[in-house]
């Protein structure tokens, strides 16, 4: 996949800028770069082999990125490529380390309304808990457990008037285990919606609803001759709220809070890990951006995860402090 991205990326290119070579005061290209550092407080769970957790890990996290954009301007038929690398580095658990890539194009259709196709990808993902029962408890578990996850989406984004606007979308969600765990690798689509109303020019909220469905694929583990009581389908409705306030021509405040439940579907009681078992999720992030000038921005956020359920040993929270700077080229 490496390979592949630059190549779609240039072909994009060729195809965007086809019949437009008399008009090249319309196309605009653009390359932004940053740097994140996020300092999470749970990133290992040490757990005990009845699958209770002991104590958990807090780590720092480096995420630079480097973003491409190619931009058609037309009032009715505009058109954007962009293509983003992204890495993230772990300080104390290096070989939970893993890149990211992502691709999306944007076509006008008609005045205030924009059909977006994105794809993204990471290659491996390690599955990464720690069990004192092992030899080796310093490091998270990593025999070559780890999945990859994609993800394809399809929306429409149309502004209504100058106060409403509407964003409808549809996501295929992929994730492939590796051996041994290839019976967990599962699809999920999920489909949903926002709506954006604009207070005034300084202030805009928005509500969002959403429904995803999960099917696992299940099975027997490799090497193992007996079927593992592990089934992972579930269905979780889901709504967010978004408040976005402009506290003057550069500093930008945002608040949002999103709730999903989350609903496991095995009629099995001898599937201890997921009969019976409901999940509520909450997640809340607070975000400031800051614009020194038209190149350089600043960024901080927090944001608390909680996942509360009726089975005490999946109750999980995770609270993460993120900074960061972006340039403009």
């Amino acid at each position: 996949m490496k390979n592949i991205l630059p190549v779609v990326f240039c072909y994009s290119l060729l195809i965007l800028g086809a019949g437009h070579s008399a008009q090249a005061e319309k196309i605009r290209s653009e390359i932004s770069t940053g740097l994140d550092l996020k300092y999470v407080d749970n990133v290992i769970s040490i757990i005990d082999s009845n699958g209770n957790s002991l104590e958990r890990e807090p780590d720092f996290i480096y995420e630079p990125y480097l973003v491409f954009r190619l931009k058609i301007k037309d009032p009715v038929y505009s058109q954007k490529v962009a293509v983003t690398f992204s890495y993230d580095g772990y300080i104390d658990h290096s070989v939970l380390d893993y890149p990211s890539y992502a691709l999306l194009f944007e076509q006008g259709m008609g005045e205030n309304t924009f059909l977006t196709l994105k794809y993204s990808l990471i290659p491996y993902l390690i599955v990464g808990d720690e069990d004192p029962t092992n030899a080796n408890t310093s490091n998270p578990i990593d025999s070559g457990l780890n999945y990859r996850l994609q993800n394809f989406t399809v929306s429409i984004d149309r502004d209504l008037n100058r106060q409403l606007n509407v964003y409808l979308y549809g996501r295929e969600m992929l994730k492939d285990y590796n051996i041994p765990l290839a019976y967990r690798t599962a699809i999920a689509n999920k489909f949903g919606g926002d709506v954006t109303y604009y207070v005034s020019r300084q202030t805009l909220l928005l509500l969002g609803i959403s429904y995803e469905i999960n099917e696992s694929q299940k099975g027997t583990p490799v090497g193992s001759a007996i079927p593992y009581l592990d089934d992972t389908d579930y269905t979780s409705p889901g709504f967010s709220i978004l408040g976005l306030r402009h506290l003057n021509s550069k500093n930008i405040f945002r608040l949002k809070y999103l709730f999903k439940l989350r609903n496991y579907a095995t009629s099995d009681p001898s599937e201890l890990l997921h009969f019976a078992r409901n999940d509520r999720i909450h997640d809340i992030l607070i975000s400031n951006t800051f614009k020194f000038n038209s190149q350089w921005s600043w960024k901080s956020s927090y944001e608390h995860f909680r996942r509360d359920s009726d089975h005490s040993y999946a109750d999980y929270t995770e609270n993460s402090l993120t900074i960061g700077i972006d340039y403009l080229f």
